[in-house]
């Protein structure tokens, strides 16, 4: 049985309705300019709901006060000027380097693929409303550029970072931001992102790097080769789920379901599963029900949320400090975990799952994203979705938010 958690930061609420796991729209586990993605049957079955109980990090947090809330969500707390004294962090980017100039910008991000970069009404260094410091992402998804968003990657390569490096990593990994959506902002295909290759002690490595290996939408991992956790923004528009956060994840677990599009995609996705030489997942094209598996989505039971829905939603028109934490599980048992936190304050948890089943799968890509690839998605009116990033942090340990 999988646990899922929701605490307030000074209570921690254990109920039998919590966590429900259901079926998703696919991931598009590339960038955000790889294309369309299919989507998934609306008749999609769903999942057991899942008995939460509290976790240790939300109790740790709340009870010794590890991430000091006095100043969250407020302008200020840990930048990179803090950088020195936090060797955990792997990475750190406050969009101050280029002095506002995207270009000389883009030059020395720590960051090592950028898509959508090319286009200012996809991606751009603006300096009017900055978290902290002078300037600060903008993802515009401007009408000139069809609405259309943008992504950061992070990769950690094995030695320094080249592309098309074989992959290092970790088995813990924490992504820190602080955002800004518009006042208007309804919806985000896909937001943050900690993803797992295989490493360069794979045997896979041999035949094709981690660093050039993509788990397509749609194929199931099998525990030997890739897994990711998305925090995602819930796009609903009725309250209280508008707004809300949820984690939307591709692991060996998942449930077989339709292929979309009446299942017309399916030559073209068990190809795609089963197109490199030394890996082979399903489906198989052999497979007589033509099923596929997308991202399993978990978010917080409807009780939960209806008594106090603030403490999972992300505010709009102002900054928040956002931050989500990925665990691996030790290869044969399910203790993995994966949660997110608000201003500091624990929002959402999920444990027992089975990430991978060996040691060769680590945690090793991570992405700042705001997919938006410009279709009308579940009935989502084309509009300009806003959103703004500074102050991020990709760390070993907890960041906090100040």
């Amino acid at each position: 049985m999988r646990l899922c958690i929701r605490a307030s930061r000074w209570l921690v609420v254990v109920t039998l309705l919590g966590c429900t796991g259901m079926l998703s729209a696919p991931d598009a586990t590339v960038s955000v300019s790889d294309g369309d993605v299919p989507r998934v049957d609306a008749d999609a079955p769903a999942r057991d709901a899942r008995a939460p109980t509290p976790s240790d990090a939300a109790l740790d947090d709340a009870a010794t006060g590890d991430a000091d809330t006095g100043d969250a969500g407020r302008p200020g707390g840990l930048t990179c000027a803090d950088r020195a004294s936090h060797p955990e962090w792997l990475l750190c980017e406050d969009f101050e380097g280029g002095a506002g100039d995207f270009d000389a910008w883009r030059a020395g991000t720590p960051f090592h693929e950028l898509s959508g970069d090319e286009d200012r009404g996809r991606m751009n260094i603006v300096s009017d409303g900055a978290h902290a410091g002078a300037h600060a992402l903008h993802m515009p998804a401007s009408a000139a550029s069809g609405y259309r968003g943008a992504s950061l990657s992070w990769l950690q390569c094995a030695g320094d970072y080249e592309r098309g490096c074989s992959l290092g990593g970790h088995d813990e990994l924490f992504l820190r931001a602080w955002v800004r959506f518009g006042e208007e902002h309804r919806f985000v295909h896909h937001f943050l992102s900690i993803r797992g290759r295989y490493t360069a002690d794979s045997p896979y490595d041999d035949s094709l790097s981690g660093y050039w290996f993509n788990g397509t939408a749609g194929c199931l991992p099998d525990g030997t080769t890739h897994m990711s956790a998305t925090l995602e923004v819930d796009r609903r528009s009725e309250s209280p789920r508008h707004h809300t956060g949820y984690f939307y994840s591709y692991h060996p677990d998942m449930p077989r379901t339709r292929c979309g599009g009446g299942n017309a995609r399916f030559p073209e996705i068990c190809r795609d599963c089963n197109r490199w030489e030394a890996i082979r997942l399903a489906p198989s094209c052999d497979d007589s029900d033509h099923g596929c598996y997308w991202g399993e989505t978990f978010e917080v039971g409807d009780a939960e949320l209806a008594a106090d829905p603030d403490r999972f939603t992300f505010s709009k028109g102002e900054w928040t400090c956002l931050e989500m934490r990925v665990r691996l599980n030790t290869p044969g048992v399910a203790d993995g975990e994966m949660e997110y936190w608000i201003d500091d304050a624990p929002a959402f948890a999920v444990r027992d799952m089975r990430w991978r089943t060996v040691d060769t799968v680590a945690l090793n890509r991570v992405e700042l994203q705001h997919y938006i690839n410009g279709s009308n998605w579940f009935g989502t009116p084309e509009q300009s979705n806003e959103v703004w990033f500074d102050d991020v942090v990709i760390s070993t340990r907890r960041v906090g938010c100040r």
